[in-house]
């Protein structure tokens, strides 16, 4: 299977064939032995694209997968941002006010020579 894939090519014996699949780039991505009967090289092909379409399937979902996981990391980093932020921004709005009144009030600290 290993020469098989390495010379990007099937081969046969008397016991078992060997088969390259391919991903639709027609990039050899594996190679597959079939022992038994003997099967002409359009059923090996086909059943090599059926494996290589099952094998580019499992890779797009885990993909997808962590797409997914990024995305929600994201999502929740962004909540907690907000989330401390917004413990920041009360207590300074609130000193804000306070200081904004004083000082309208003419209340607030004054220098003394």
């Amino acid at each position: 299977m290993k020469t098989a894939f390495l010379r990007d090519e099937m081969t046969s014996n008397r016991s078992r064939a060997f088969t390259l699949f391919r991903c639709a780039s027609r990039k050899a991505i594996g190679s597959l032995g079939i022992s038994g009967a003997r099967l002409s090289r359009q059923t090996l092909d086909a059943v090599g694209s059926l494996v290589a379409i099952a094998v580019e399937r499992a890779r797009a979902v885990e993909q997808l997968s962590q797409t997914e996981a990024e995305r929600q990391g994201e999502r929740l980093k962004s909540a907690l941002l907000d989330s401390v932020t917004h413990d920041f921004r009360t207590p300074l709005t609130s000193m804000k006010a306070a200081v904004t009144s004083l000082l309208a009030s003419g209340k607030g600290c004054s220098a003394r020579s």
